[in-house]
């Protein structure tokens, strides 16, 4: 198992004190709890959280960086940077899907869209782990030639 996460968190340049919060994060709904005394976690609470903390990062990237653009410019790059789309090329470059526990069960269509929530939740967790200047140095990385165009 060491070795599953340490692969992770090379492709992500990040290291995980606390590793359950990277496991929550790359564990979809379908996987139910076989044991009642024990409670697995998925990664739909992180998500939650992970798409907040994306959107500040890639707003206040967009801000700095085009002064000179209205607000509406603004939010057409915002739309772009975080949109689903987008959320799953940055998800396809890191094999995200690779790492993901999950059901056999799931339909193929429904892939895109756990890629992204996944995405945003394992951004969530490198917050939760670490400090706000952390995730953002790993987001902008991340975002780097999105960011660009």
């Amino acid at each position: 198992m060491n070795k599953f996460y340490s692969e992770i968190e090379k492709i992500l340049d990040y290291k995980f004190k606390n590793i359950e919060l990277l496991n929550e994060a790359l564990t979809h709904s379908s996987i139910k709890k076989n044991n009642k005394k024990k409670r697995i976690f998925n990664y739909e609470r992180l998500e939650f959280l992970g798409d907040r903390v994306l959107g500040l990062i890639i707003s206040n990237e967009i801000f700095r960086f085009y002064p000179e653009d209205r607000e509406g410019d603004l939010a057409k790059k915002i739309s772009y940077l975080v949109c689903k789309n987008t959320l799953v090329k940055i998800a396809n470059h890191l094999k995200l899907e690779e790492f993901f526990f999950i059901s056999k069960n799931i339909k193929k269509s429904s892939m895109d869209t756990i890629k992204a929530n996944s995405l945003e939740a394992v951004i969530a967790a490198i917050y939760l782990d670490s400090n706000f200047s952390k995730t953002y140095r790993v987001v902008v990385e991340l975002w780097k030639k999105f960011l660009n165009k």
